[in-house]
């Protein structure tokens, strides 16, 4: 199997990040290879069931949506 990129159609869609107190969780497709891409640790989230990141590494991330694959994002802050 191949790895998936963000299609043309993909990279319109905006990345929602909602923000915990020491966690982001990352929605929309590509998510993934943007946390690889970073560096970052991440992990599945059972309960939200999307990807998320320490708030720590949230900056490389988000440098790697907006500028490689140029992506708006839009924070949320999310309630604890």
């Amino acid at each position: 199997m191949g790895r998936r990129r963000v299609t043309i159609r993909n990279r319109r869609q905006p990345v929602r990040v909602e923000l915990g107190r020491r966690t982001a969780y990352l929605y929309g497709p590509g998510v993934h290879d943007a946390l690889t891409a970073a560096g970052s640790p991440m992990m599945r989230c059972a309960v939200r069931r999307t990807w998320c990141c320490p708030i720590t590494h949230l900056d490389d991330v988000l440098a790697v949506i907006e500028g490689m694959q140029g992506r708006r994002v839009e924070l949320v802050e999310a309630v604890p």
